[in-house]
């Protein structure tokens, strides 16, 4: 889907990212990768997790969206981020967050 008249702005980004990511999936996600299973994570620790999981995924989404605004073969500005988008900017993201 594809609109010259909308633009995705960062705050409308930020807005999605910072609703969607919660806490308690991050938890769900780290506690599935231990390896022990009595081995805890503090308040804090998730806490920062969460905050780091969320800004390496609005980082990730600024990118796409400067991608989606930027046009494509045709100079049609795109309204919806899509996976080409973000398949595009990983590498880069890969290389800045190691």
């Amino acid at each position: 889907m594809c609109d010259n008249d909308f633009k995705i702005t960062p705050a409308s980004v930020a807005v999605k990212v910072q609703s969607s990511i919660s806490q308690d999936i991050v938890k769900e996600l780290l506690k599935s990768s231990f390896q022990d299973s009595q081995t805890t994570l503090s308040c804090e620790a998730l806490s920062l997790v969460t905050e780091i999981a969320k800004l390496l995924v609005m980082e990730t989404c600024l990118r796409a969206a400067d991608l989606a605004n930027s046009g494509n073969e045709d100079n049609q500005v795109c309204s919806v981020i899509n996976t080409n988008h973000i398949l595009k900017c990983l590498p880069q993201i890969m290389l800045d967050f190691p």
